[in-house]
């Protein structure tokens, strides 16, 4: 009996995981929706790396992003949990009046896909790579 409680805290715990994880990937879309870039940049680790990004770069990234684009719509596909990472798979689709662009990430454009647990939270924190995986081949 004790297992199955257990069990079950596991399987509630991991749903409330995911549940942040969406809510922090819906608010990161709001931001972008409406050009808040502090609210967008608020979801970022302090010590964020992915594929040669640190917080200060990946903050200029997403400013580009803003003049080019007026609307991200964010699927996600999977939210894969091991301890206090997790990695998110979704498609991040960018549209402007003369243009549509999506991505599949992590694949291709995996900014917002690394997540870390710190101070009681989920945050962007990036693939902890210094290059992007193409360049290393």
């Amino acid at each position: 009996m004790m297992l199955s409680l257990v069990s079950c805290d596991k399987r509630d715990a991991l749903s409330n995981d995911k549940k942040e994880i969406q809510d922090l990937l819906y608010n990161f879309q709001s931001a972008f929706n409406y050009k808040d870039i502090e609210t967008l940049m608020a979801g970022f680790h302090v010590d964020y790396l992915h594929d040669g990004y640190i917080v200060w770069t990946i903050r200029e990234r997403w400013l580009d992003l803003f003049s080019t684009y007026d609307v991200l719509t964010i699927e996600t596909i999977d939210i894969s949990i091991e301890y206090f990472q997790a990695v998110v798979t979704m498609r991040l689709r960018f549209e402007s009046p003369t243009l549509v662009q999506s991505y599949n990430a992590p694949e291709e454009m995996g900014d917002v896909s690394y997540l870390y647990y710190e101070d009681n939270r989920w945050q962007f924190h990036g693939n902890r790579e210094y290059i992007k995986h193409s360049e290393k081949d």
